[in-house]
């Protein structure tokens, strides 16, 4: 019997206190029909632009809802999305990280995600996560994580 093979792909967003190491916030999110287009895109020989960049949010749109989006739901807008380092914790995954500095993207945070735009307005999304309402104060710095897995389902 010949076994068969699917590739599974998933989010981990994390949220750390970036004064005292804290974890504010550790959800698993959805992958995007834009995310997933990306992939198969590049995949098949596309050159796509990097997903380099992150984004947070205040929108409570269930996160099902919303899979087609090229942008967050209601993105918190501080001039441009927020670059981020990127690299490979394991040979299956990688992590994309931002520091969000005091006095930057303040207000309710309850969604983030990682798009390959710089403008709040285009690109694609790769994953979003809702995560209830975080609030960033003026004074508190943030540490924002993603991490997109790659696996064997196992069929």
């Amino acid at each position: 019997m010949e076994r068969e093979s699917r590739m599974v792909m998933k989010g981990h967003c994390q949220i750390w206190d970036a004064m005292d190491g804290t974890l504010l916030r550790d959800v698993h999110n959805i992958i995007t029909c834009g995310g997933c287009t990306f992939m198969t895109g590049y995949l098949s020989g596309g050159s796509p632009t990097a997903m380099s960049y992150m984004a947070v949010g205040s929108a409570t749109t269930s996160a099902a809802a919303v899979t087609a989006d090229t942008d967050l739901e209601d993105e918190i807008d501080d001039g441009n999305r927020h670059a981020c380092a990127i690299d490979m914790p394991a040979t299956t995954s990688v992590r994309f990280s931002a520091s969000y500095a005091a006095g930057h993207h303040t207000g309710s945070w309850v969604e983030a995600g990682v798009a390959n735009s710089i403008t709040t307005d285009g690109g694609t999304l790769l994953c979003r996560a809702l995560f209830g309402l975080l609030t960033k104060a003026a004074g508190d710095a943030f540490i924002l994580t993603y991490t997109i897995s790659f696996a064997d389902d196992g069929v």
